[in-house]
């Protein structure tokens, strides 16, 4: 830069001054000429010619002279300028226009710098706590951005930028999915990876009208696709459930309507509609307690309820049925009270105890316990398989179904001790040993 402003004032300062020389050699010149006209002399004489050669020599001179003082002291200015602090600054009047285009241009850049800056560390925070996986591609399929779901999701650790997106996941689909993006057109699948379930939504990336590359988005939809599960599961067993007691109230209905019954089987019948009647009334009635329990809709506030009480009432309830079976049943503890419906938590407790009766052996024992909010209902029953303790709480889940027909009931009371164990924000601890025994502890 000191060489390009030296050589520029130096030329300046040498035109101007060969100006200035050409000038006065030209007076000179002529008053030459004046003198010696007469004499018709030809011939410039040796000392106009010396003054010349002096004149050029000084000029030159000068010019470098005026070129390094004037290049120095402005580079001088030019280098002590603080363009953080303007007032600190000491700058001729020559530089006071290109000193404000510089400091404006300056605090332009450096706003605009603040802004992307901004921008990217939002963009940097909104992708990195996404659950979803984020993946941004150019045409050629290499990697441009990811966030940490992407790697969590895929299982790959050291995702690269710049690397083939195809590295991370091979499948046929998800290359088509990909591909149909780059093309222009929308890509979606489903895919398992990992034990979960992931749907894959694959866009282009538009510039105008130009596609440039395409944004990948991987959604973890493992519970949804369970409710989902779930439900159809639901359904089937709704079905089935209410199609077996009204075929029964049917058949038996449509004996007696059309006079085929025995006078002495009518009430034979007559009781078997009734209880089939009844057993639908109760199926009915459960799902309609869980529906309320899901939807928070119980109807009823919570108060103080001991859990002590209600372990003793259902034992009483339930000792004419187990000491048919040869079943003893004992409860222990302390007076524990807690928050909560009490004929929510009365059910709970008895459908546990229930369950535990009904699945025991002659001989057996149910122990009921209670101490610091917590009721523990241990047997000493057929007990649960490991394979089938992660479902035991659905709807409609029975381990032994063969056992369950000749001990009935509807398969909905663990759901609704689950259901209504979420709804007093209690947590369920199962442990089960096959041919062993079941406990079951509620902590509120």
């Amino acid at each position: 830069m000191k060489k390009r402003i030296s050589h520029s004032v130096f030329f300046v300062s040498l035109a101007v001054n060969i100006c200035c020389a050409t000038l006065s050699l030209a007076v000179l010149y002529n008053r030459f000429k004046a003198d010696v006209g007469s004499a018709g002399a030809e011939e410039l004489p040796s000392d106009f010619l010396l003054a010349v050669l002096v004149s050029a020599v000084i000029s030159f001179a000068a010019a470098l002279f005026t070129a390094r003082v004037v290049s120095k002291r402005t580079l001088k200015e030019l280098n002590d300028i603080n363009l953080d602090d303007p007032n600190d600054s000491n700058f001729g009047s020559e530089l006071s226009l290109l000193f404000y285009k510089i400091r404006s241009q300056n605090s332009q850049i450096q706003s605009q710098l603040r802004e992307l800056e901004r921008s990217q560390q939002e963009f940097k925070m909104i992708t990195e706590n996404m659950s979803e996986g984020l993946i941004i591609i150019d045409l050629k399929h290499s990697i441009l951005s990811f966030n940490r779901s992407a790697k969590q999701i895929f299982g790959v650790e050291n995702i690269k930028k710049h690397e083939n997106v195809f590295t991370i996941n091979q499948s046929e689909r998800f290359e088509a999915a990909v591909n149909a993006a780059l093309s222009g057109r929308h890509g979606e699948l489903t895919m398992k990876m990992h034990d979960r379930i992931y749907s894959v939504f694959a866009n282009p990336v538009v510039n105008g009208e130009k596609i440039v590359g395409a944004v990948i988005v991987v959604l973890d939809v493992t519970e949804r696709e369970k409710g989902e599960q779930l439900r159809r599961e639901f359904t089937a067993n709704v079905s089935h459930e209410l199609k077996t007691p009204l075929t029964s109230i049917s058949g038996f209905a449509e004996i007696i309507m059309n006079g085929i019954a025995k006078p002495e089987d009518v009430r034979h019948f007559a009781e078997n509609i009734y209880n089939e009647s009844a057993r639908l009334i109760t199926l009915v009635g459960d799902i309609i307690k869980i529906s309320q329990l899901d939807e928070g809709l119980v109807g009823a506030e919570k108060t103080d309820v001991d859990l002590l009480e209600i372990a003793r009432k259902t034992a009483n309830s339930l000792q004419s049925v187990a000491s048919k079976n040869d079943i003893t049943i004992s409860v222990a503890g302390e007076s524990s009270c807690v928050k909560g419906v009490y004929d929510i938590i009365d059910e709970m407790v008895y459908n546990l105890c229930d369950n535990a009766v009904k699945y025991n052996r002659p001989g057996g024992s149910v122990n009921i316990t209670v101490e610091n909010k917590t009721i523990t209902v241990a047997d000493t029953g057929i007990g649960i398989p490991l394979s089938s303790q992660p479902r035991v709480f659905e709807r409609f889940y029975r381990v032994d179904k063969s056992h369950s027909k000749e001990i009935g009931g509807t398969g909905l009371g663990l759901s609704i001790v689950k259901h209504a164990a979420i709804y007093h924000g209690a947590k369920i601890d199962l442990e089960s040993v096959e041919n062993v025994g079941t406990k079951i502890k509620i902590s509120f």
